[in-house]
């Protein structure tokens, strides 16, 4: 295997005085193919280690790979919640196509578990054709009061409120239902990653609707797998880690056949 590089970046967060600096770190492996789109990953509440190792083994795949914590988040700098981690997301997607980057737009595409999995589905509905794939996507607008008792363990090592995240969500339900935003991803390439033993994020309440939505809003892009034998953090065996690691490389060898133009190479970050 080649090696890979790691750089820090600092992103500057729009958003005047709401936003300081975030670091972010990356894996960029040392040679790439003319055509590798870049991936941004996203991590849930509070964390996900497996995107780790998912960066690594993009990076030893040929594709670079970046992520940052988002604001709020393990006591950095702003205080988190749902809205300013979303556009946390839109500002690093910002970030990467100026200023140091040669990243373009359509060279991207985003990959988020949990939480991440939802802010990389609503934030691609901003960006028409962004591949995305979703690792046990909570539906926020239809679920949040499932996880009403747990969100005060979920933020504790957040900035964050309990309390102001449910009402953020109760004031607009709509805003943060999946579902509903299957029909402005009907051309985004879309992979939706469920776990068959799931019991944070049921598939049966959360991945098959959504699935479902998709199907209705007749996405033509649109892919679901659900890993036998996994639970929510997907790394129950090795078996089940190998298996979710290469799903989703495979997904992206075909993104990169099929979609991606001339890339120009890249810098790329990582979120711990």
């Amino acid at each position: 295997m080649d090696e890979t590089r790691i750089e820090k970046v600092d992103f500057n967060f729009r958003g005047g005085e709401r936003f300081e600096k975030c670091r972010g770190v990356g894996w960029i492996p040392d040679k790439q193919d003319s055509r590798a789109p870049c991936a941004l990953l996203l991590h849930g509440l509070p964390s996900f280690g497996g995107l780790v190792r998912l960066g690594v083994e993009l990076a030893y795949s040929g594709f670079p790979a970046f992520t940052f914590h988002y604001p709020g988040a393990w006591q950095k700098d702003g205080c988190f919640t749902l809205e300013d981690a979303l556009e946390g997301v839109h500002a690093a997607i910002a970030k990467i196509q100026v200023g140091g980057f040669s990243i373009k737009r359509e060279d991207l595409l985003l990959i988020g578990h949990s939480m991440g999995g939802t802010l990389a589905l609503l934030a691609a509905t901003n960006h028409s054709g962004m591949p995305v794939a979703a690792l046990a996507p909570f539906n926020f607008g239809r679920h949040i009061k499932d996880i009403e008792a747990a969100l005060p363990e979920l933020v504790e090592p957040y900035n964050a409120s309990p309390e102001a995240i449910l009402e953020e969500v109760q004031r607009n339900p709509d805003r943060w239902d999946l579902t509903r935003a299957a029909a402005e991803l009907r051309e985004n390439p879309v992979l939706l990653i469920g776990g068959e033993h799931d019991t944070e994020v049921p598939t049966l309440k959360h991945h098959d609707p959504i699935a479902r939505a998709f199907l209705v809003a007749k996405a033509e892009h649109f892919r679901e797998r659900i890993i036998h034998g996994a639970g929510h953090q997907f790394d129950e065996t090795r078996l089940v880690d190998r298996t979710t690691m290469s799903t989703i490389i495979h997904w992206m060898r075909l993104l990169q056949n099929r979609y991606y133009g001339k890339y120009t190479g890249c810098k790329s970050i990582l979120i711990f």
